[in-house]
C-alpha cells in the first residue's frame, strides 16, 4: 500500500484538527468534493467482498463493521477505500495483515524484569498479576488485576495503549509514566506526555510530573514534588529490589487523607473556591461546599492560591 495513503486514513481518524483537515485535502473529502458524492454502498460490498472474509476468519470483522456504520466516517471511508480498490490493496486499513495477538502471564519476580512488544511498547515490570496483553498493529490493550510496571510508549499516528484495573482505565498515545495498580488503589506517576484517566464517570488527564492517586474514596491530581521525581530513575535501577524500592525516600506515596483547597479569582469578576478533586494542563475541577462540582479553564482564572 501506498505509505502516505495509509498514514492519511490513520490521520482522519487519530491525528490533530489539524493534521486532519490536512489529510482529508489531500484525500480529496473537502466539503463539495467529487468523495462527498460517493455510493457509499456500493463501495461497502467491495469492501466486504475484497477484505471481509479474510477478516472475519481471524475475528475482525465486528472491527471493520463498526468502522463502516459510523455515519459520519462515511465519506472518509469511502474515499479511502475507493483509493484502496483501485490501487488493488490486499488489504483494508491494514486488519487482514494485523492479526489479534494475547499473551497472558504473571509477573511475581521481587525484582525489575524489562519486556519489549513489538519494538513499540516497552514495560519495566516490578509485579504483575492476571496480565493480559492484546496487540493488533500498533494498537495495544493490557488487563491486570495487580500491576506495578514503567511504560515508554512509541508517541506516533496511530498508537494507541489501554490499560484496564480494578481501579480505572488508562489510555495513552505516547509517553512514559509508572503505574501501580491493585483492587484497593491506584497510583500513576508520569514522567513525560499526558495519561487519560476514566474512573466511575470522571475522565481527567495527567500531565508530566503529575500523579494521579486513588485509595477508593475518589481519585486526585497532584503535583510530583522535585524531591519526589527521583522515583522515575530509582525506578529503572535494577541493583534496587522491590522491597528497597518501597521503602525508600523516593517512593513516598501521596497521603490519600490529605485535601488541597484551592479558590480562584476569574478574569470576569467571579470568584470560586472548595476542594481540588483534579487538574488537567487546561482545568481545574472544583467541588464547593454544598455544591456540585465545578470545571473552570485555566485560562479563565485571573489569581488562585491553595492550601
Amino acid at each position: 500500500m501506498n505509505r502516505q495513503l495509509k498514514q492519511d486514513i490513520d490521520l482522519l481518524f487519530d491525528g490533530s484538527a489539524d493534521e486532519t483537515r490536512a489529510a482529508a485535502k489531500r484525500l480529496g473529502l473537502e466539503a463539495g468534493g467529487a468523495a462527498q458524492q460517493a455510493d457509499f454502498s456500493h463501495i461497502e460490498k467491495q469492501i466486504w467482498q475484497k477484505y471481509g472474509e479474510g477478516s472475519r476468519q481471524k475475528g475482525e470483522s465486528a472491527f471493520v463493521a463498526k468502522l463502516l456504520a459510523g455515519p459520519w466516517r462515511a465519506p472518509a471511508i469511502a474515499a479511502a477505500a475507493t483509493a484502496l480498490i483501485a490501487a488493488g490493496a490486499v488489504w483494508f486499513l491494514g486488519l487482514a495483515e494485523q492479526p489479534l495477538n494475547r499473551v497472558a502471564f504473571d509477573h511475581a519476580h521481587p525484582a525489575l524484569t524489562n519486556y519489549t512488544f513489538q519494538q513499540k511498547l516497552q514495560l519495566g515490570l516490578r509485579h504483575g498479576e492476571g496480565l493480559e496483553l492484546q496487540s493488533q498493529g500498533q494498537n495495544f490493550r493490557l488487563k491486570s488485576r495487580a500491576i506495578w510496571g514503567r511504560f515508554e510508549f512509541e508517541k506516533k499516528s496511530g498508537n494507541s495503549l489501554v490499560i484496564e484495573t480494578p481501579r480505572g482505565t488508562f489510555s495513552v498515545t505516547g509517553t512514559r509514566f509508572i503505574l501501580k495498580a491493585n483492587a484497593q488503589q491506584a497510583l500513576l506517576q508520569v514522567e513525560e506526555g499526558s495519561v487519560r484517566v476514566e474512573e466511575g464517570g470522571r475522565v481527567m488527564a495527567v500531565t508530566a510530573n503529575q500523579q494521579y492517586f486513588d485509595d477508593g474514596r475518589g481519585g486526585a491530581v497532584s503535583e510530583i514534588r522535585p524531591d519526589e521525581r527521583a522515583i522515575f530513575a530509582a525506578f529503572v535501577n535494577a541493583t534496587f529490589d522491590n522491597a528497597q524500592l518501597l521503602k525508600g525516600a523516593a517512593n513516598r506515596q501521596p497521603n490519600p487523607l490529605r485535601v488541597v483547597t484551592v479558590a480562584v479569582e476569574l478574569f470576569d469578576g467571579n470568584h470560586v473556591s472548595g476542594e481540588l478533586l483534579s487538574e488537567s494542563a487546561e482545568a481545574l475541577v472544583i467541588k464547593p461546599k454544598n455544591f456540585q462540582a465545578i470545571t473552570v479553564k485555566k485560562t479563565e482564572i485571573k489569581s488562585s492560591t491553595r492550601k
